[in-house]
């Protein structure tokens, strides 16, 4: 369900259309004008979803859905024999090597060992504990070829990963069998005999699965270095050698199998509950390897989507979605995503269509894709203006360089021929073919690891070849024997570029010596470097594609709804049809697994929340289908709690009129929701068509650079919008608060952290660089010292004498300020501001108001009773500490278009560099809402709503409630709001590459809607787990926030858990509760000044007296898995939806294999009882999200959704 109003998605802050989720005449074309219109899939007029057609449901009535689930029948019989036995498996680079006999010498005939080959005196193995890859296939396809030369029975299955699965136990033979842990390791180090990956420090390891200890079998493979047997130039590839060693951790009887598939299992054995994980596991393996075997591709080592071979492409793409592909050297393939699951009634398949980018190896034609394309003069499609002449453009170069370092390459040349080579093949009986094809080097699917730009230049590239004696004749060998004849000194070595060793030692000519050098990493001793004319293109997804999201979206479109479901199943039928080299279907290849795939989309029932109910200040929103509008008959719904706007600074892309129009109409409108303007300027005013841009704000604080377009020229224009603003409200440089004898506002943080509202006393010109401030009286009634001519110096409060109709009165600056929006001063009066009787235009204000000083004893003194310049009190280096006093409030950016890139080096410089938050808008985005631009600035207006929210006006655009007894409006959510209850969102986000870090974010619900939040954001090394630490610091940061604000303690806890895999839910469930319950003790043993109150405390088992054990409710989100929820018939329909906050419950999809989606924890006395309990209370449920019009949108509860936002900022500031 959508928590935002009019259909706004929750991704970036900038251009959603108000409308986007409407439809339109033309389905395909309902992404061309954004919402709006009737049509197929009926968006209405106003935005969103539209009105529904169909009677929702009440929360009690069930009604029919259909899913991507299609269930897996077993062929066991109940009287079945036999298991399924599951092997963890290492792959070792191996070197083959002679046996030797007593004297050392090789044995004759030679017999050879196949031994790990050792680096820095270890072994290395492939690292599979995060799935498989290309090499890791090969070996187990070679490791099954193999043990079917032995028996050709035998039969596993596997994906590449540290797992495989066999219909019945294997029969080694005479394979190598050790039973000792590696070398270098004891028998307590070595993993073997224990189930599931190797964890860090914080995994509890005592708990951890085992399984009895089981002899390892150590078996050689060969296998090709870089390509598959079925690779046309396969026989230039080089061999290399693995050991897999096996190693027997469990096993499956057929019979517990059959109960499985049927549904016959004991949720509440809990003894059952590792077999379950099993099965599921084992399931996995054995589809992705009958996926293999048929031909689909699994591209790098992601192995959550296999992709349609090539040729098989045909038919599955609408010719719009190919459209949107418009390289020659790409392509759009189309995959499925599926994944086994175990549930109450059985296993089922849960299937989903996907496309992706892909680059081609070949063009259409069969030709290979060069990298260097002279006819274009292209390097990987970047423009090179001379190819003749060597790179020397630095823009040029990290094009190329970025470009190149997402191919995948593979490298092929063809060596002159050496007649002395010739010669000598010759002699060996070869043919010309023969011959041919040996001259042929090739490296297939290699990567960029380093790049020089010139082949020919010694400085860019060169190293020494020591070239080869020349070869004796048989006299010469004797005479060398004999010492008549010593043989000569080895020549000396030579120094060559790349250009002069293919020439000289190749006879290969470069055609463009001055093009760039590629290294491809080691080859043995030898670092590879090759020229680019070398290169050709490689299969692989295509990384950072542009196109990519249009194409999804257009393709989403044309599947949406029940529709999506067919497609699966149409999808899955062709899969079916595929066939392995053997001719196998997966029918074939599941069945000596007893399993057996029905290819027909399931029908559960569902029932619907009872929708919320959302109150703004002047009425509630009405909620049709978890779509609401911001506005009634364009009039906006006010803020119960709006923000105020201090100050701020606008940076524009477009034009003056372009800028004037938009910023005037959000700012209008931000006041229409009741955010208060407190600058004291006029933001707008009634220009001929529609607001403008006052000529205040407009002069003075908006910055324009439509030359804007690189990350340095956007952060140059940042920064200056920032110093302009900064000038005009802190130092008031145009004197515009000084010509009307008031003083600027904005926060100032106070030396216990708290924020409080200050008057901002500029410095004299032109000591830029320090202010002072006036704060409330209640806080701190001093605001000046000063000299009078009594020689005393005397602390006072600044005041504002107004003179009315001849009497002055005295007014506290709090309590005076300029209406710019009435053009006249205003005094407050019992809580109530009050018109002055004077505007400027008639009376000048320097001669109806003054600035006076009181003392404490109320005496008051005029400039004419002091000496010299008052001395204010509270200065403050606000260039030294811009923290202390907020000053811009926020910078409104407003680009041209859409573009990531500028998106990204806005917020990296407003987040991180300038450390202000930004509102980001695009033009292009303004332009195409015609009608509907109130709705649109209604959408901008809650996030800067949001964005301005502090403690001091604990801002949020509506109260979410719910209709109580009697209809009356209860505020806060159901449950949430019955006690003080903590609710926290914790998410994860991980950079790329072997040094990253992970982040570690968090929020928490500060009131009972969960509207205002607080944040906390720690660092860890790359962990899918949060380490204990960091996670116990979040939990404590987090606790405080809701205590300072509430000043109450929590009575439970509500945990929301995102940015995990689906394999690891258990693990990181039982890991995380501990450290959640340690960290909660500490901070109510903190909260209470000492230990618990009661002698008898259990401490860590659990004590209700120091809340070390307050009831828990542990939610574990997966925002990614591929299940799909649609209507089951028209007559339960909402535009091709199922009807908003849809959740299908029960056992009908209960997912017994470890998918934990809440857990509830209540007071324990005894350790026995926390441990049960620990385990108890596991249930799931999916609570569907709305397919919209762009695309399978998910949407979030904003805890989730502002946590990850936090991991996104943290991403962009590292």
């Amino acid at each position: 369900m959508s928590y935002r109003g009019g259909g706004e998605y929750r991704g970036r802050d900038n251009d959603r259309g108000p409308g986007h989720h409407g439809g339109h005449h033309q389905r395909h074309r309902s992404r061309d004008r954004h919402g709006g219109g009737g049509g197929e899939r009926r968006g209405g007029p106003r935005g969103g979803r539209g009105f529904p057609r169909a009677q929702r449901p009440s929360e009690t009535q069930e009604y029919p859905v259909r899913t991507n689930f299609f269930p897996i029948r077993c062929s066991y019989r109940e009287d079945a024999q036999g298991s399924w036995v599951m092997y963890h498996v290492d792959i070792v680079d191996a070197v083959r090597r002679k046996r030797l006999g007593p004297d050392g010498t090789p044995i004759e005939p030679w017999e050879f060992d196949t031994v790990p080959k050792l680096r820095n005196g270890a072994e290395k193995l492939l690292d599979l504990e995060k799935g498989g890859n290309a090499v890791s296939r090969r070996a187990l396809g070679a490791l099954l070829r193999t043990m079917k030369e032995a028996d050709e029975s035998a039969l596993f299955a596997f994906d590449g990963g540290n797992k495989i699965v066999a219909p019945k136990r294997l029969a080694f033979g005479s394979a190598k069998v050790a039973a000792v842990a590696a070398p270098g390791t004891s028998n307590a180090d070595n993993k073997y005999g224990q189930y599931g990956p190797a964890g860090g420090d914080d995994i509890d390891r005592d708990n951890a699965p085992a399984v009895a200890p089981a002899r390892r079998n150590e078996i050689p493979v060969r296998i090709l270095s870089c390509c598959d047997e079925v690779d046309p130039e396969s026989s230039r590839d080089k061999h290399e050698w693995k050991l897999v060693r096996i190693n027997e951790i469990d096993e499956i009887p057929h019979q517990f199998l059959r109960r499985v598939f049927s549904g016959q299992t004991d949720e509440g054995d809990q003894t059952q509950q590792q077999q379950l994980q099993l099965v599921q596991q084992c399931a996995n393996v054995i589809w992705k390897n009958t996926s293999l075997f048929v031909g689909m591709k699994a591209v790098g080592r992601s192995d959550r989507v296999y992709y349609f071979p090539q040729g098989h492409q045909t038919n599955l793409l609408s010719e719009e979605v190919r459209s949107k592909c418009r390289s020659q050297s790409k392509a759009i393939h189309v995959g499925l995503r599926s994944v086994m699951r175990v549930c109450a009634d059985g296993v089922y398949l849960t299937a989903d269509s996907d496309i992706d980018f892909m680059d081609l190896e070949k063009t259409q034609r069969g030709d290979p894709i060069p990298i260097l394309d002279d006819r274009r003069g292209t390097i990987a499609d970047v423009s090179v203006r001379n190819m003749r002449e060597v790179i020397t453009d630095e823009i040029t170069k990290r094009k190329i360089r970025e470009a190149l370092e997402r191919l995948t390459f593979h490298v092929k040349y063809t060596r002159g021929l050496n007649p002395n080579f010739e010669r000598r093949m010759r002699e060996r009986g070869k043919s010309d073919k023969d011959i041919a094809r040996m001259r042929v080097e090739v490296r297939k699917n290699v990567r960029l690891r380093d790049i020089r730009w010139a082949a020919d230049d010694p400085n860019e590239y060169s190293f020494e070849v020591t070239p080869r004696a020349p070869r004796r004749n048989a006299e010469e060998e004797r005479q060398g024997e004999e010492g008549e004849a010593p043989p000569p000194p080895p020549p000396p070595p030579v120094v060559h570029t790349v250009y002069s060793y293919f020439l000289e030692h190749h006879g290969i000519r470069l055609r463009y010596p001055k093009m760039p050098l590629i290294n491809i990493g080691r080859r043995g001793p030898v670092q590879e470097w090759f020229p680019i004319e070398f290169f050709t293109q490689a299969f692989g997804k295509t990384r950072d594609a542009t196109e990519k999201l249009d194409a999804a979206l257009r393709y989403n479109d044309e599947h949406a709804g029940t529709e999506s479901v067919e497609q699966i199943e149409s999808l899955l039928g062709r899969f079916g049809s595929l066939a392995s080299r053997s001719g196998r279907t997966q029918e074939d290849l599941l069945r000596p697994y007893g399993m057996t795939l029905q290819i027909e989309a399931q029908y559960f029932k569902a029932n619907v929340l009872k929708e919320p109910v959302l109150r703004f200040e002047n009425g509630r929103a009405s909620i049709s289908n978890g779509d609401w509008r911001l506005a009634e008959n364009r009039n906006a719904l006010g803020f119960p709690s709006p923000a105020d706007l201090f100050s701020f600074a606008i940076v524009s892309m477009v034009d003056e009129r372009k800028t004037s129009e938009f910023f005037a109409g959000l700012l209008k409108r931000m006041e229409e929701h009741g955010i208060e303007n407190k600058t004291s300027v006029a933001l707008h005013e009634h220009g001929e068509l529609s607001p403008v841009l006052s000529p205040v704000v407009l002069d003075q604080l908006v910055a324009r650079d439509s030359s804007a377009l690189t990350p340095d020229m956007i952060q140059e224009a940042i920064t200056h919008s920032y110093s302009r603003a900064r000038n005009f409200f802190l130092y008031d440089s145009s004197g515009y608060y000084r010509d009307r004898m008031i003083w600027s506002r904005t926060t100032y943080k106070e030396k216990d952290g708290r924020l409080s509202e200050v008057l901002v006393i500029p410095p004299p010109d032109p000591e830029y660089g320090k202010v002072a401030v006036i704060r409330s009286k209640d806080i701190e009634p001093r605001t000046h010292l000063v000299d009078t001519k009594e020689g005393q110096d005397q602390e006072t409060r600044i005041m504002v004498s107004i003179n009315i109709r001849g009497h002055n009165d005295l007014v506290d600056p709090f309590d005076f300020r300029y209406a710019a929006s009435r053009g006249c001063h205003q005094i407050r009066n019992q809580g109530e501001w009050q018109n002055l009787p004077f505007r400027n235009a008639d009376v000048p204000v320097h001669d109806m108001v003054r600035h006076v000083y009181q003392l404490e004893n109320g005496r008051v003194l005029t400039t004419d009773d002091i000496i010299g310049e008052p001395k204010p009190f509270s200065v403050v280096l606000v260039e030294e500490d811009s923290a202390v006093v907020e000053c811009p409030s926020i910078i409104f950016v407003l680009k041209k278009d859409d573009d990531k890139a500028n998106y990204a080096a806005v917020k990296a410089v407003t987040n991180s560099i300038i450390g202000v938050p930004s509102q980001c808008a695009a033009a292009s985005t303004f332009r195409r809402q015609k009608g509907k631009a109130e709705q649109y600035f209604s959408n901008l207006a809650i996030k800067v709503n949001a964005k301005l929210a502090s403690s001091l006006n604990e801002a949020r655009a509506w109260n979410t409630g719910y209709l109580g007894q009697g209809e009356v409006f209860e505020e806060g959510i159901p449950w949430v709001a019955e006690v003080p209850t903590l609710v926290i969102g914790v998410t994860t986000s991980s950079g790329v590459g072997q040094n990253a870090i992970t982040m570690v974010c968090g929020s928490v619900g500060l009131d009972t809607g969960c509207m205002q939040v607080a944040q906390d954001a720690r660092t860890q090394a790359r962990h899918e787990l949060i380490h204990s630490s960091v996670l116990k610091d979040i939990i404590k940061t987090l606790a405080i926030h809701f205590y300072n604000h509430i000043r109450e303690l929590p009575q439970r806890l509500l945990f929301i858990r995102d940015g995990l895999s689906e394999g690891n839910l258990d693990r990181i469930f039982q890991h995380e509760m501990k450290y959640i319950r340690s960290a909660l003790a500490d901070f109510f043993r903190e909260q209470r000044g000492g230990a618990c109150p009661d002698p008898e405390c259990i401490g860590a088992r659990g004590c209700p007296r120091c809340a070390s054990t307050v009831p828990i409710t542990y939610v574990l989100c997966q925002s990614q898995h591929n299940v799909r929820v649609v209507p089951a018939d028209e007559r339960n329909a909402i535009k091709n939806n199922v009807f908003s906050g849809t959740c299908i419950g029960g056992t009908q999809l209960k997912m017994l294999s470890g998918t934990v989606a809440a857990s509830s924890s209540k007071d324990q006395e005894q350790e026995q009882e926390q441990q049960e309990e620990q385990q108890a209370g596991l249930d799931n449920f999916i609570l569907t999200s709305h397919g919209g019009l762009k695309g399978n949108f998910n949407f979030d509860v904003p805890l989730r959704y502002y946590a990850d936002l936090v991991c996104s900022v943290v991403n962009i500031s590292l």
